[in-house]
């Protein structure tokens, strides 16, 4: 649980971001300026390096959050449930997005798609970077993380599966639940991770 103020800062990095992507939609990522968000969010620009250290980590603050969210859904998985298998169903539904969300969903990411730059940060970060889901995943199969590449291996293959499928639902129809694509691109991988399953000798 968070501290109040952890709390705070959270939802004020919230309330910088809101506005920075709102500049973003409208106008486009290179063509709004740091200066130009602290004014529209009533802060200084040195107020708004305190909670991002560029503008593109704004872009990359709730997919930040989502690898969270993961770590946070796939720890709360039943314990008898096998490790592939609870990672699967942590990705479900840390992808499901409601209706009425969608359409917030798909501006904020198109943001993120169109400046390759953010999208190659940021796929790197969810397929290289959450060593929290490695380490998660490592005490579900009763392994060491440093010394058993499994864990790694695995978050990385099921994070690169999610990760594709939710760029093409951004990319094409954008209709429907993401969480559906992720389920069809999951189970593509799922089967020759289950092996894993099973605690080796």
């Amino acid at each position: 649980m968070m501290t109040r103020l952890e709390t705070r800062r959270a939802f004020a990095a919230s309330e910088i971001a809101r506005t920075a992507m709102a500049l973003f939609a409208e106008r486009g990522f290179h063509a709004v300026t740091v200066e130009e968000i602290a004014e529209a969010a009533e802060i200084s620009p040195r107020t708004f390096f305190r909670y991002f250290p560029a503008k593109e980590d704004v872009v990359l603050l709730e997919q930040r959050r989502m690898q969270e969210r993961l770590v946070d859904a796939f720890t709360a998985r039943p314990t008898e449930e096998p490790p592939i298998t609870a990672l699967r169903n942590a990705y479900l539904a840390t992808s499901d997005v409601p209706a009425n969300r969608r359409k917030a969903v798909l501006q904020h990411n198109r943001v993120r798609l169109d400046v390759p730059a953010i999208l190659a940060r940021g796929y790197g970060e969810d397929v290289f970077g959450n060593d929290a889901i490695v380490d998660a995943l490592a005490s579900r199969m009763g392994v060491d993380s440093v010394h058993d590449s499994r864990p790694a291996i695995a978050a990385a293959v099921m994070a690169a599966a999610a990760a594709t499928a939710f760029d093409r639902w951004l990319r094409t129809t954008g209709r429907g639940n993401p969480a559906d694509a992720v389920g069809v691109a999951l189970a593509m991988v799922e089967s020759g991770l289950r092996s894993m399953d099973t605690p080796s000798d």
